[in-house]
């Protein structure tokens, strides 16, 4: 049920990062762009088991999939949560 959360929320932008940016973080970002949500990859909090060039290759696609613009850095991330500070968070 995340997506009951996601919809319930009334979210549009989701973060993603994490292990396996060829393969999980990848086909997440992919599903939610096809969702008609904006997916974001934090790409220096991504990481992959089969090294350097396969994170890279997997942010190419991305890159692709997604847009250009879609793809950040923790610090941009940062900065736009810290904007949001006063927003109304779903508990």
């Amino acid at each position: 049920m995340a997506t009951e959360l996601i919809r319930r929320g009334g979210w549009t932008d989701l973060v993603f990062c994490g292990i396996a940016t060829e393969s999980c973080v990848l086909k997440s970002a992919a599903d939610a762009f096809e969702h008609d949500y904006a997916p974001w990859i934090v790409t220096d909090a991504c990481a992959s088991d089969a090294g350097p060039d396969v994170h890279y290759a997997g942010l190419v696609v991305a890159c692709r999939l997604t847009g250009t613009g879609q793809l950040v850095t923790s610090d941009h991330m940062i900065g736009q949560l810290t904007a949001y500070a006063g927003a109304p968070v779903l508990e």
